[in-house]
C-alpha cells in the first residue's frame, strides 16, 4: 500500500537540480538535466522490509552506474552503499513452511541474472545459473514461478510442453533427514536442474494450431491466457504494418483441483478488426474473469471471458487522441487491471476507469472542475498534463506527469497525484515532474511512496510521519474564577525537517499541516515555494483531571501556521488540575500527546458586617446633658456678642 497524503518524510539530492541561474545558458531560466529520455536518474527502486534500494547516477550516465545504495524508507538514513553490488532486479522474501522450520527467510536481493545478495548488508550470497526465460508469476509463499512453453518437436511436427520452474526449489530437500533448517546457501544453484521444476506437461492441442504459441497472462492456481499467431499489430509507432490474418486465444488450466494441469480449456479464433486497427494485448483480471485487447488508433478496449475465451464487450471508449502515442517509450495504449476494473491514462492526461465485467466507463479523472482536473493551459502542447499510472494499492491509483523527452525549463504545474480507485476522487497532489522512459522511477510499499522529482532532482519519500506536541499552563496558582490559558505547539519531526535547509528555515520546528493544506505547505517547506495564505492546522483535544479525580474534556483548539494552539478556560472548582493535550493524528501524521498541570486557589472568605452595640441609659443621659450644656453656652456667647456691638 502507499500513502494517503502528500506529506514529505525526507528528500535526498542525487545531483544538482532546479534552475541553473546566470546568463550563460542557451535558454533563459534553464534547468539542470533531469534524465529524459535515455538517462533516467532513478530507476527500478526496490522497497523491501522498510528499506529502499537504488543506484544513484554518475554524471551523464544512467542511474545504474552508481553504487547500490540502501536507505531507510522512513528516515533516508544510508544503511549501506556498495560499488561491488550491481544494479538489482527484484527482492525476494521466501516463506519457509516445512517440518523443521516455519517462518520467513531473511530478505534476499537478486540481479536480473540471479546473483543473490543479503538485503541487510549487501554481502554476496550465491549465483543461480541457467534460469529459464518465460512468464513470471508469484506463488503463495513469495516464490517466483516461471512458466515456459517449449516446442520439443520440429517446426513441421511440433510437440509443445508447458513447464513451471519454482525458485523455492533452490533449497530442495534441505528440511529432510537430520537437517534442522534450510541453510542460507541453497544446494541447487543450477537452474537447469530437473528438481527446479514443479511439473513439465505436454499440451497436445497446441500442436494442432497454426502458429507459435506465447503466454500473454498467467494466474497462479488458475489459468494461462495464450495467443497463437500474430496479433494485427506492429512495433512501429507511425507507419504500422497491419496483418488481417486471424489469431487464436487459448485458455490453459493451472488448477490441479479442477482438471489436469496443462489441459486446454477452450480456444477462440478471432478475426482482425474491420477498421484496420492495430490490436495490442491489454491487461487481464482474474477477479472479474476478463482479459482485454486495445485498439491503438481508436483508443478503445475489447473484453473477453476467461471462462470461455469469447468476446463479451467492446470495442468501447473514447479516449483522448493523444493516448495513441502510448507510453513515453513504446506505442502501447496504457492499461492496468485491479479490483475488477481497467484503468487507462496517457499523453491525453485523463484517467479512465472501466468496469472489467461490462466495459462501461465508471468515472474519469482530469476533465472535471477543481479537484478533478489535469488541465495545463498553455504550459504544455497537450492541453492536459500527460498523466501516467505508476502504481495501484489499497484502493488508490498513483499518477505522475511525464513524457518522452521534456524540454527545459520543465513546464510548470506538473503534479504527483493519488486518486480513489473506486470513485476517482482526488486524495492528494504534490508538485512533481517524474521523467520516465522504459523503467519506472516510482514505488510504493509499507504505506510510503518514493519517486524522483525532476524539478529539483531529488528523491522523495512520501507518507505518514511522526509529530511532537507540547503543552503548558500557568506555573503559579490561579485565582478562583479567573481564566486559565493552556497553550502549546504541534510540530512535524520527520527526518526531512532536520535537513540543513529545513532546520535553518524553521529553527523552532516545522508546524504540522492539515491534509487539506499539505500540498502548499510541503511546497513551502521543501520546494522553495511561497508560504500559503490559506493554511489550516490540526485540532488538539484538551482534557483535564480535576482535584476530585474527574476526567473531562474542556474543548479543542486548532494550530496555526506557527504550530501554536491555545485555549482559555475558567475552572469551576479549586485544587490541582492535570492537563492532557492530544493530537489524534491525520493521514499525514501519527498522533502525539503531552501533559502539564496547574493549581486553582480557594476563593477568599467574604467578611460579615458587625452591628454596632446599643448605648446604655447612663451613656444616653450623659450624652444628652453634654449636648444641652453646649447649647446653653452657644446661646450665652451669642448674647454677649450682641451687647458688645451695642456699646460700639
Amino acid at each position: 500500500m502507499g500513502p494517503l497524503t502528500g506529506h514529505v518524510m525526507w528528500t535526498k539530492q542525487i545531483q544538482s537540480g532546479g534552475v541553473v541561474g546566470g546568463n550563460n545558458t542557451a535558454i533563459a531560466g534553464d534547468t539542470y538535466f533531469e534524465g529524459s529520455a535515455y538517462n533516467q536518474r532513478f530507476t527500478n527502486p526496490i522497497i523491501l522490509n522498510g528499506m529502499l534500494y537504488y543506484n544513484p547516477p554518475v554524471s551523464f550516465a544512467g542511474s545504474t552506474s552508481g553504487p547500490t545504495t540502501c536507505v531507510d524508507l522512513q528516515t533516508g538514513q544510508v544503511i549501506w552503499s556498495r560499488s561491488d553490488v550491481p544494479a538489482l532486479s527484484f527482492g525476494y522474501i521466501y516463506d519457509v513452511q516445512d517440518p523443521n522450520q516455519h517462518g520467513v527467510y531473511p530478505a534476499i536481493l537478486f540481479t536480473s541474472s540471479w546473483r543473490a545478495f543479503d538485503a541487510y548488508t549487501g554481502n554476496p550470497m550465491f549465483n543461480v545459473t541457467n534460469v529459464p526465460s518465460g512468464t513470471t508469476i508469484l506463488g503463495p509463499n513469495g516464490e517466483h514461478l516461471i512458466l515456459t512453453l517449449t516446442n520439443c518437436g520440429t517446426s513441421t511436427n511440433p510437440q509443445y510442453y508447458l513447464a513451471e520452474w519454482n525458485s523455492s526449489n533452490l533449497w530442495y530437500g534441505q528440511y529432510s533427514g537430520a537437517s534442522t533448517s534450510p541453510s542460507v546457501i541453497p544446494p541447487i544453484t543450477n537452474g537447469a536442474d530437473s528438481r527446479m521444476y514443479d511439473w513439465n506437461v505436454s499440451v497436445p492441442t497446441l500442436n494442432t494450431l497454426s502458429g507459435t504459441p506465447s503466454i500473454k497472462d498467467a494466474f497462479y492456481n488458475n489459468m494461462i491466457i495464450a495467443e497463437v499467431g500474430a496479433l494485427p499489430s506492429s512495433s512501429t509507432l507511425i507507419f504500422r504494418s497491419i496483418s488481417s490474418t486471424p489469431y487464436t486465444y487459448v485458455g490453459i488450466n493451472l488448477n490441479s483441483a479442477s482438471s489436469t494441469i496443462g489441459t486446454v480449456l477452450w480456444t477462440n479464433t478471432v478475426t482482425a478488426p474491420t477498421n484496420n486497427a492495430t490490436v495490442l494485448v491489454g491487461p487481464a483480471d482474474a477477479t472479474a474473469g476478463v482479459f482485454t485487447e486495445a485498439y491503438a488508433e481508436t483508443m478503445q478496449w475489447v473484453g473477453y471471458s476467461m471462462a470461455t475465451g469469447k468476446q463479451i464487450w467492446g470495442p468501447v471508449g473514447n479516449q483522448s487522441s493523444f493516448d495513441y502515442y502510448g507510453t513515453p517509450a513504446v506505442p502501447d495504449v496504457q492499461g492496468v487491471a485491479a479490483y475488477g476494473k481497467l484503468y487507462s491514462s496517457g499523453f491525453g492526461g485523463i484517467c479512465y476507469c472501466y468496469d472489467m465485467a461490462t466495459g462501461n466507463i465508471l468515472w474519469t479523472y482530469g476533465n472535471g472542475g477543481p479537484g478533478n482536473s489535469t488541465y495545463a493551459g498553455l504550459e504544455t502542447a497537450f492541453g492536459e498534463y500527460p498523466t501516467f499510472i505508476q502504481a495501484i494499492g489499497k484502493d488508490v491509483v498513483y499518477l505522475v506527469t511525464t513524457e518522452h523527452t521534456v524540454e527545459t525549463p520543465i513546464f510548470k504545474g506538473a503534479l504527483a497525484r493519488a486518486i480513489n480507485a473506486t470513485t476517482g476522487a482526488e486524495i492528494w497532489t504534490l508538485s512533481d515532474y517524474t521523467g520516465e522512459f522504459t523503467t519506472m522511477s516510482y514505488a510504493i510499499a509499507d504505506g510510503y511512496a518514493t519517486f524522483f522529482n525532476g524539478y529539483d532532482n531529488q528523491i522523495y519519500s512520501i507518507g505518514k510521519g511522526p509529530s511532537a506536541l507540547t503543552v503548558s499552563a500557568p506555573n503559579s496558582g490561579v485565582s478562583f474564577g479567573n481564566y486559565v490559558v493552556i497553550r502549546g505547539t504541534v510540530t512535524d519531526i520527520s527526518a526531512g525537517t532536520k535537513q540543513t535547509e529545513q532546520a535553518a528555515n524553521f529553527p523552532n520546528g516545522v508546524p504540522v499541516s492539515s491534509d487539506a493544506s499539505m500540498r502548499e505547505w510541503m511546497g513551502y517547506v521543501y520546494q522553495q515555494q511561497s508560504m500559503p495564505t490559506n493554511f489550516t492546522g490540526v485540532q488538539v483535544t484538551i482534557d483535564v483531571v480535576d482535584s476530585n479525580g474527574n476526567y473531562r474534556n474542556i474543548g479543542t483548539a486548532t494550530t496555526d501556521s506557527t504550530g501554536m494552539y491555545s485555549l482559555s478556560w475558567a475552572p469551576n472548582i479549586a485544587g490541582n488540575y492535570t492537563v492532557v493535550a492530544t493530537f489524534h493524528g491525520t493521514n499525514g501524521y501519527y498522533p502525539s500527546w503531552s501533559e502539564t498541570s496547574f493549581a486553582v486557589q480557594e476563593a477568599a472568605a467574604t467578611s460579615t458586617p458587625t452591628e454596632a452595640p446599643l448605648a446604655s441609659n447612663t451613656d444616653t443621659y450623659i450624652l444628652a446633658s453634654t449636648i444641652a450644656t453646649i447649647v446653653v453656652l452657644v446661646i450665652i456667647g451669642a448674647i454677649l456678642m450682641m451687647m458688645v456691638r451695642k456699646r460700639q
